[in-house]
């Protein structure tokens, strides 16, 4: 999605799904590619409370992304007529 990582679209489709009864969710989302900036930061610094790495990790190269959800679409087995 970030142009060093497939450049091209800005959008995304995020699928949520569990084993029987089946729960299913399909998220249409604008992506934000964050590298360097408050946000990439922040995503970064949240991520090293909760994993506590033993060492440091080089983020430079990894992104970060923000999804802004569009629409929500309720794709389980009760939706669908199960």
């Amino acid at each position: 999605m970030g142009e060093r990582h497939g450049g091209g679209s800005r959008e995304a489709t995020v699928l949520f799904f569990t084993p029987p009864p089946s729960t299913s969710y399909e998220v249409r989302c604008e992506v934000e590619v964050h590298e360097g900036d408050e946000v990439w930061e922040y995503t970064n610094a949240v991520h090293d409370v909760f994993h506590r790495p033993k060492k440091p990790r080089n983020w430079s190269r990894t992104p970060a992304y923000l999804f802004k959800i569009k629409e929500i679409y309720d794709n389980g087995e009760r939706a669908m007529g199960g």
